[in-house]
C-alpha cells in the first residue's frame, strides 16, 4: 500500500512557501541579462581606452608644447647672442 504523489508545476513552494519560478520561462530573461552586461562590458571597455587615448594625445601637445617653447627660447638665445656680437 503506497501513497500518490503528484507535483502541481504551477504551485511549486520551497519551506515556508517561497515561491520557486519556473526555469522555461526565465530563460528569456537569462539571454536578454547576458546581453545588457556583455554591452555595458563593450561600453566600459570603450571608455576606458578612449580615455587612455586622450591622455596619450594630451601627453602628445605636452611635448609638443615643450618642443615648440624650447626652439623659441634657442631663436631667442641666437638672437640675444647676435646682439651681442654686434655692440
Amino acid at each position: 500500500m503506497g501513497v500518490a504523489v503528484c507535483l502541481n508545476e504551477a504551485d511549486v513552494a520551497l519551506d515556508r512557501r517561497a515561491k520557486i519560478l519556473d526555469p522555461v520561462a526565465l530563460r528569456v530573461l537569462v539571454s536578454f541579462h547576458r546581453a545588457i552586461v556583455e554591452s555595458l562590458d563593450i561600453f566600459s571597455l570603450h571608455g576606458f581606452f578612449l580615455r587612455i587615448t586622450s591622455m596619450f594625445l594630451c601627453l602628445g601637445q605636452v611635448i609638443s608644447n615643450l618642443c615648440h617653447l624650447g626652439s623659441m627660447v634657442t631663436e631667442n638665445q641666437a638672437q640675444l647672442l647676435a646682439f651681442e656680437r654686434t655692440c
